[in-house]
Order: C-alpha cells, then sequence, then structure tokens
C-alpha cells in the first residue's frame, strides 16, 4: 500500500472536467465549496464532510473559493491494503451493518468529532514530513474509523485493479522518461501482449494511462508557482509544451495558463 496527500488551492472559480481518479481517494475541501457532477447532478462538496471516490472514476467539477481561498487535500490509497488492515474491515462490516452505507449516488461521509481529529493528524503529520510509515499508521486508523460507520469493503477490498496500480508506479518512478509499453512490461516481469491484456481487461490501455498521468501529474505540478510552464511541460513527459497544452486543455477543458491564474 503506498499512500499520496496532496492539496489543492485556487483563488478563482476553478472548473475542471473529467479528472481521472485511479484509485481510492478520500478528500477534504478545508475551504470553499466544491461543486461535483456525480450521476447526472451537482452535489456540494464542503467542511461538514468527506467525498469518498472509488477507483476508476473521472470527476467534472467547480472548485469554489469562499473569502478568496479554495483549499481542499485529498489522499489517494494506491495497492493493497495490509492483511490485517483487510480482516479488521471486513470484521467491522460483518459484526454491525453500517448506519450509512457506502451510497455510489451521493458519495459523502458526515465527518464526527473522532474522524475529524484523525483526519487532522494525517494531515498534520504529513505536512511536517514524518516517517511514511508513520502516515500509513495514521491512514489506517481513518479507514478504520469510517468503517464503524460507512461500508467500505466495494472500495478498499477485493480491488481487481491493481495491474493498474503497478503500472502507474512505474510511471511515478520517473514521470518524465519517454516511457514504452516494452519497457513496463520488462521492469513487471511480463510480456507486452500479457500487459495489454491485462489493461484492456480494465477497459484501459498503456497509452491512455500514461496520458492521464502525465496531464494529473501537471495539475498538479502547477499548483507550484515557482515552475514555468515550459518546465512543467518537459517534467511531465513533453519535448514541446505547445503539445502538453493542447492535450491538457482537450481533456479538463481549461489551459494550463488559465488554471494555473485561478491560483494567483
Amino acid at each position: 500500500m503506498q499512500l499520496e496527500i496532496s492539496s489543492f488551492r485556487s483563488k478563482r472559480p476553478q472548473p475542471l472536467r473529467d479528472v481521472p481518479i485511479h484509485s481510492p481517494c478520500i478528500m477534504h475541501v478545508d475551504q470553499g465549496v466544491k461543486q461535483l457532477v456525480w450521476e447526472n447532478r451537482t452535489i456540494a462538496v464542503d467542511k461538514s464532510n468527506l467525498l469518498i471516490v472509488p477507483p476508476r472514476q473521472t470527476l467534472t467539477f467547480v472548485n469554489t473559493p469562499a473569502q478568496g481561498q479554495y483549499l481542499a487535500r485529498i489522499v489517494s490509497f494506491s495497492g493493497q491494503l495490509p492483511p490485517h488492515i483487510t480482516e479488521q474491515l471486513f470484521a467491522a462490516t460483518a459484526q454491525k451493518a453500517p448506519s450509512q452505507p457506502y451510497n455510489y449516488n451521493r458519495p459523502l461521509a458526515d465527518i464526527s468529532p473522532e474522524v475529524s481529529h484523525i483526519w487532522n493528524t494525517l494531515i498534520t503529520a504529513s505536512e511536517q514530513n514524518l516517517d511514511e510509515q508513520l502516515l500509513l499508521h495514521y491512514s489506517y486508523g481513518l479507514l478504520l474509523m469510517l468503517s464503524k460507520s460507512i461500508d467500505l469493503s466495494a472500495i478498499f477490498l477485493n480491488r481487481s485493479d491493481s495491474i493498474i496500480d503497478k503500472v502507474l508506479q512505474q510511471f511515478r518512478w520517473s514521470p518524465s522518461h519517454d516511457w514504452k509499453i516494452s519497457d513496463v512490461a520488462q521492469r513487471m516481469a511480463m510480456s507486452e501482449s500479457t500487459l495489454r491484456r491485462k489493461l484492456s481487461q480494465q477497459q484501459t490501455s498503456f497509452r491512455e494511462l500514461l496520458l492521464e498521468f502525465r496531464l494529473c501529474y501537471g495539475l498538479g505540478l502547477l499548483q507550484k508557482q515557482h515552475l514555468s510552464l515550459t518546465d512543467i511541460g518537459a517534467m511531465c513527459g513533453y519535448l514541446s509544451y505547445d503539445r502538453f497544452a493542447r492535450q491538457f486543455t482537450g481533456r479538463f477543458g481549461l489551459s494550463p495558463n488559465a488554471y494555473r491564474k485561478t491560483n494567483q
């Protein structure tokens, strides 16, 4: 299991479409509101709840600042949960019917004082760059706390898309590398045809995953004001910034420059 904790800010309304979510994630909006299109309707995500997103989703939303600032934290889980955590999640589901089953029509969870405490502890530990194992410990505590009232088994247990996590992990080693399917297949000790078949079974392809990874990586880099747009394109694996900008705009409906300006 690997954990990624990200922060996203804006000072102006920030509309984005078709943002891919490859791994299960939990999001909290500290300030402002996320107007999220979900199941053909719009729901408001604010500081009173957590947004719990299953893997392999695409999100369309507008991040709307309050008092001049929007801030959201996202905790993403990739890979398989450790067996002892899996057992405890199963046990929590089996022992007590959750009072708030996960609802795919409204993927929000109310924040109890206990959940708020452990969430804040996790975020603070991340900001202080504490040991990764400690962050994982806090994140498992968060899942176990949520499992007391929400059935998370459909999201975090019995996942069949670990091949996607494994491919994305290869990309993370060097986001700017000119990745070829032959390189990744060799690193994963399988043939190209096997890798293509496994990805096809998950309704995706190597090319699509690489494109989504690069563009999402660019979203995070664009939050860093000290990096030039050209440098960000190169860090995402593009020799031409214009090509990066075209693909970014075509995917998200907002150019890299326009996206950056929402936080200036």
